[in-house]
């Protein structure tokens, strides 16, 4: 056996080896992701989309928010995060978990790293959404007038139309009978509350008058 000389192995070693460029700056980990913006603890309307906003784009394989109890509807990935659109509404009056997973990774970034958890109370829908809601059922003698004209009337109604006129009703009420009984409009006066226990008699829950 040839003994090499000490100098002769290194510099065999370091032959293959790439040079170092001066002055190179040490490569940097890429960044965490991050959580830019979550939904308001307090839903105010239980039909408009909800948003989980990203530092970034979701990745290819970024796992799902999830809303417990389940509710109709999709996740779609949005270019700043994940947007959900429910198929009519979230139940109004009602709460739900949302979760962010720790695998939640932006394009180009590490995973978030932690689960993230947050209760989503959804508000009632407004006394002036159940009077026109009424109106629209025939429960109460008057009719929606919007900029646009006449709303529903007889026609049915999408369930996700009647969430979102719940929300947000469109116009005001005005009679649409001789001798129609007064009506305090946004308030659960006598003439609603009346009209109110009238439908949950018809539909099977105690005609309480409490919306």
């Amino acid at each position: 056996m040839i003994a090499r000389p000490i100098a002769a192995i290194s510099l065999s070693l370091l032959a293959g080896a790439p040079l170092a460029q001066p002055g190179a700056p040490p490569s940097r980990p890429a960044p965490r992701t991050r959580l830019t913006a979550l939904p308001p603890g307090s839903i105010a309307d239980g039909a408009a989309p909800i948003e989980v906003r990203l530092s970034g784009p979701p990745a290819a394989g970024s796992p799902t928010p999830l809303l417990s109890p389940s509710v109709a509807g999709k996740w779609t990935a949005v270019a700043g995060g994940e947007r959900f659109e429910p198929a009519s509404t979230l139940e109004p009056c009602s709460t739900y978990t949302l979760t962010v997973w720790a695998g939640t990774t932006a394009t180009g970034q590490r995973p978030l790293g932690k689960r993230r958890t947050l209760r989503l109370n959804v508000a009632c829908p407004s006394v002036r959404g159940l009077q026109q809601a009424l109106a629209r059922l025939r429960y109460l003698p008057y009719a929606v007038r919007a900029h646009h004209g006449r709303n529903s009337g007889s026609k049915k109604e999408s369930r996700a139309l009647a969430a979102r006129y719940a929300y947000s009703p469109p116009g005001r009420l005005v009679p649409d009978v001789s001798g129609a009984p007064g009506l305090w409009y946004g308030k659960l006066d006598p003439t609603t509350k009346g009209a109110l226990m009238v439908f949950q008699g018809a539909h099977g829950p105690a005609p309480t008058g409490v919306p």
